[in-house]
């Protein structure tokens, strides 16, 4: 038996599912399209209010022991946009915007100003775009302005904070430098008066300085001398001895001299001492003068500053009241709800699909079933609510030649299949009731007889009996009697009812033991007769998914039509159905699909074939 597939992946089988429930798709489409619309339009719209700020990052310097690096630009925009929307600022905002400080209102006011307000940089750029998103447009443009005139109060206040410690730092600065600088000018007076030095207007001498030219020439004299006398005494020595009184006067002068110039040398050392403190005591005074006019330049520079009070940020765009709403564009609404209306429709298809898995149409057979399809049959409109003996009059009427033509289809299919087989009886049956199976037998039977062809109908469920009822005839005599009396004629239970080659034998009454008398010799023999005089025999069974007796029927026939009814039941059931007869190797001719939705895969073939006959 094939099997059937179990995946879904077939691209035709997604498309005629989409087809067959389009009915569906369109009323979850527009149930969906309805409710997004109309959720548009009852929705409070929102509107955003945006101003424009341009940053400058700082241009005075922070007059700290140690010089700060500067931010990296990313980092100083970050620091900027969570300043803005810091509560600090929003504090501000909220106050601008006539709200009490400790109100219950006021707090409210920062938590919405931080839940709808946006800072975004421009990129490649110093500008901010402070967004504000209202349901009022005019309280979004009015809290944008607060904000960012709050922005610009805050670096203002900042700002003027910094400069206040700046210059109260630089003021105590200032005091103890000054006081330094006196202590170190007093410092140096008072040392130049200890060592009793003299000045002029440029310099500071002091005694032995050797800076002083006289006394450095007195000292070179000196040496002078004595290098001299120590060469006249070397002289003498050469003529006299030690004691001589011209030698002894001469050491002693040289001695003298000796104790002189070393004398000078050492009060030039100690002038030196002392002009070495000089200078450092000078230089100390000096540089607390240098330190102390410096820091009162900046002390000046920061008092102008502070009075300009340069802003770092500055407001390039005002906010004003918008116009069109933010949050829902109409166009994009519009197309959006499309999209999802089409999304719903399509998945409520699917789903549709997967809690309704009955037959729908052909492509489901192709595609579960994997039997080859010979037939198509429509309800047919006019038997609805009229007795099953109008059949074959409604065949024969102009308005029935679609399922005619339908009919003959089947025939030709049937010929291909089973009639090149030298097949005669045919099985007819179904998985359950009311799929149309009794009506398929006598229209076959029908139209398989207008061609020339004896055709017999036997009707084998004798617990739902039908056939009788189609051709308005007594149920009893029929099958259930053949088969029980040997001796019973069987020309006497066979019938005709005007059409001169169709024949049919009813159901006969409903014996106990039905399925023994099917699977019984006499049965066998009965058929083989009958097979002698008829073209075909069609027998309409029981339903497969009921009782046996279509399991054992199906192995006395030629072939088995199975009979699938559009809508019906589900497909595991058919798919069971037709497992039992090939269980049994019954042998399956083909699917025939009745039922059929005309706006399922039948359109087609019913406007070609009205158009067809509305033109001969």
């Amino acid at each position: 038996m094939p099997q059937a597939q179990d995946t879904k992946g077939d691209l035709k089988y997604y498309i005629d599912l989409l087809l067959q429930r389009r009915l569906l798709i369109g009323v979850a489409f527009i149930v969906t399209f309805l409710m997004i619309m109309i959720d548009y339009i009852v929705t409070p719209p929102t509107y955003t209010a945006k101003a424009k700020l341009l940053i400058e990052p700082e241009r005075y310097t922070n007059f700290n022991t140690q010089t700060q690096e500067q931010e990296p630009q990313n980092l100083y925009f970050q620091t900027q946009v969570e300043i803005i929307k810091s509560e600090p600022v929003l504090s501000l905002a909220a106050k601008s915007l006539g709200l009490q400080k400790g109100t219950p209102d006021f707090e409210n006011m920062i938590l919405k100003l931080k839940k709808n307000t946006s800072v975004e940089r421009v990129q490649d750029s110093r500008i901010l775009t402070i967004s504000v998103k209202s349901r009022n447009p005019l309280f979004a443009a009015n809290a944008a302005n607060a904000i960012i005139d709050s922005y610009i109060r805050f670096l203002d206040e900042q700002k003027k904070r910094r400069i206040s410690n700046i210059t109260m730092w630089l003021q105590g600065e200032l005091t103890s430098l000054k006081n330094k600088v006196e202590q170190s000018e007093m410092a140096l007076i008072k040392y130049v008066e200890q060592q009793e030095a003299t000045s002029n207007s440029d310099t500071v001498m002091f005694l032995g300085d050797p800076s002083d030219n006289a006394g450095t020439k007195a000292l070179s004299e000196l040496e002078t001398k004595y290098i001299t006398l120590q060469i006249e005494l070397t002289n003498l020595l050469q003529k006299y001895k030690d004691k001589y009184p011209l030698v002894v006067q001469l050491k002693n002068d040289i001695k003298a001299l000796n104790i002189r110039i070393n004398m000078m040398k050492q009060a030039m050392l100690e002038a030196n001492k002392k002009r070495i403190q000089y200078l450092m005591l000078s230089r100390d005074a000096q540089l607390s003068k240098d330190l102390y006019s410096m820091l009162t330049k900046e002390l000046k520079e920061i008092n102008v500053f502070g009075e300009i009070g340069y802003p770092t940020a500055t407001i390039i765009e005002h906010a004003t009241e918008p116009v069109n709403r933010s949050d829902r564009s109409f166009v994009f609404w519009f197309f959006f709800g499309i999209f999802i209306s089409a999304i719903v429709g399509i998945a409520s298809a699917f789903v549709a699909d997967q809690i309704d898995s009955s037959i729908k149409g052909e492509s489901d057979i192709e595609r579960f079933i994997k039997y080859p399809i010979i037939g198509t049959l429509p309800y047919i409109e006019e038997l609805k609510g009229k007795e099953p003996h109008r059949l074959l009059d409604i065949l024969n009427s102009a308005s029935s030649q679609v399922y005619v033509e339908m009919l003959r289809l089947l025939r030709t299919n049937l010929k291909y299949s089973f009639v090149a087989k030298e097949g005669k009886v045919l099985l007819v049956t179904s998985t359950g009731e009311n799929e149309g199976k009794t009506t398929l037998s006598v229209s076959l039977a029908y139209i398989l007889s207008i061609t020339g062809a004896k055709v017999l109908i036997i009707d084998s469920d004798v617990k739902k009996p039908a056939i009788h009822s189609f051709f308005k005839a007594e149920q009893v005599p029929g099958y259930t009697e053949l088969l029980i009396d040997e001796k019973l004629d069987v020309s006497t239970v066979i019938k005709n009812n005007g059409y001169s080659n169709l024949f049919y034998i009813t159901a006969g009454r409903q014996p106990p033991d039905f399925a023994e008398l099917l699977d019984s010799q006499r049965s066998k023999e009965l058929m083989a007769k009958l097979k002698n005089m008829f073209d075909y025999i069609i027998i309409d069974s029981p339903p497969i998914g009921i009782i046996s007796d279509a399991a054992i029927l199906s192995s006395m026939v030629d072939g088995t039509i199975f009979v699938v009814k559009a809508n019906g039941y589900p497909r595991e059931h058919v798919m069971r159905g037709i497992k039992s007869l090939s269980s049994i190797n019954a042998k399956i001719t083909g699917i025939v699909l009745t039922h059929l939705d005309k706006g399922k895969g039948y359109y087609y073939r019913d406007y070609y074939y009205k158009s067809y006959y509305r033109n001969k």
